[in-house]
């Protein structure tokens, strides 16, 4: 039996019944792995238990023997099964919380008027293009779609050396999938302002017969208002000017007031994901395979999180259920809310310390991002100008739950308001 295996298994079961603090789950794995046992004795117990000066009589450690080995045949059985990742645990979740409203009223579709435009000379110049312009090219016949996926493809290949952009390159099906848009748009058959337009999906989207490797080696070849104090907190000098241009141009196309939201602070740590993990990727770990995980410290938050009792995974959830009114309370009153990002990025990291490492302070802007990710508030991270070096800043706009109609909307109101998307330039690095 594999020796991390049989360190899980034990871990897990004596975490459960309150001894996972204690020298007992670390003795007792060293005694199963010296005799290559896989099950534990009474002799192991009693040896555990009296290093680690905990005190028990014989017959409840005899109880814990029996109901141990009987937790872990039961582990043994359920590890044979095999669990698809599309199927989720018996839990609803819901981002609705005591104080948000939902606005359920039906509404059409529209999109905004189309813009007139000119296919340049070089094509390329139209990378940074925004859809609606590029749908327009499109719509018009001034390009066609091949050719729109054709530059993009040449682009992602020229500089994926230097940028490792790709993962995975479908240009065959990507033209093929432009040579039948270009055919339906000749005979008349026009979809809307996406058809024909060349896109990508992140490595994290499974779809069956292609290669998606969650940006691991272990699965290479797998086939499947706004935040007043992130304001203030920026020091570039620059950086703090974008952000007050940005708020200068939002003001400028109507938004008649700013209201300044604190965050709470909650030092509680409500993150599930390490354990919500460790269920979707308990076959990658007792396989072993763990090892081939790029990043060790994802790879170490799998394997802890089978030594987190279901009580306090379930407490830390109800825990969350508090942040999430308590956000909810900052938020109230507001459409959009706004939260500056430091010297380029956007509202700072998601996520929660490794297991084995304290939370580290964190400003306002880290702060609300892991509220927000953790309550799931819709966001739009947009650019608001250029750092010293030359490189986007950016704002991150944020709507409550079920606000992405709003959110959309500011945020393509300040886009075109500060046509900045439109200033950039493709970059040459041969």
């Amino acid at each position: 039996m594999n020796t991390n295996e049989t360190r899980r298994r034990f871990l897990h079961h004596f975490a459960g019944i309150g001894l996972g603090t204690t020298l007992v789950p670390g003795i007792l794995w060293a005694r199963m792995q010296d005799a290559g046992a896989r099950k534990i004795t009474l002799a192991m117990v009693t040896d555990a238990l009296r290093m680690a000066d905990v005190e028990m009589p014989e017959a409840d450690r005899i109880a814990m023997v029996e109901s141990a080995n009987t937790a872990l045949t039961r582990f043994e059985e359920l590890h044979k099964v095999k669990i698809p990742n599309d199927v989720s645990p018996p839990f609803h979740f819901s981002a609705i919380v005591p104080g948000i409203e939902v606005n359920k009223t039906r509404l059409p579709f529209r999109i905004s008027a189309a813009p007139a435009v000119k296919r340049p000379a070089n094509l390329e110049d139209v990378a940074f293009w925004p859809v609606r312009h590029l749908a327009e090219l499109i719509r018009t016949k001034q390009v066609s779609s091949v050719e729109l996926t054709q530059m993009y493809l040449a682009r992602l290949h020229r500089y994926n050396a230097k940028l490792n952009n790709t993962v995975t390159f479908l240009d065959d099906l990507g033209l093929e999938q432009a040579k039948r848009a270009d055919a339906e748009l000749s005979s008349g058959r026009y979809k809307g302002p996406l058809h024909g337009i060349p896109w990508g999906a992140k490595d994290i989207i499974s779809v069956k017969g292609y290669k998606t490797t969650w940006g691991s080696d272990a699965y290479k070849d797998q086939i499947l208002g706004y935040i007043k104090e992130s304001f203030d907190e920026i020091t570039s000098p620059v950086v703090k000017q974008n952000a007050q241009k940005l708020l200068d141009t939002l003001a400028s196309i109507g938004v008649s007031k700013f209201i300044p939201l604190t965050m709470p602070v909650w030092p509680y740590d409500v993150s599930a994901h390490p354990v919500e993990e460790g269920a979707f990727f308990d076959e990658l770990v007792r396989s072993g395979r763990v090892a081939q995980m790029t990043s060790k410290t994802r790879a170490n938050n799998f394997k802890f999180s089978r030594i987190t009792p279901a009580v306090e995974y379930l407490q830390s959830q109800r825990v969350r259920m508090m942040m999430m009114m308590k956000l909810q309370e900052s938020t109230a009153g507001v459409d959009v809310y706004l939260v500056a990002g430091g010297a380029g990025g956007g509202g700072g990291a998601r996520g929660a310390a490794p297991a084995n490492q304290p939370p580290q302070p964190q400003g306002p802007a880290q702060r609300h991002s892991g509220f927000a990710n953790y309550a799931c508030y819709p966001a739009l991270n947009i650019m608001n100008g250029l750092n010293e070096a030359g490189m986007p800043t950016n704002v991150t706009f944020f709507a409550r739950p079920f606000g992405e109609m709003e959110l959309i909307a500011l945020g393509k109101a300040y886009q075109d308001a500060a046509g900045l998307h439109l200033k950039l330039r493709p970059t040459r690095m041969d």
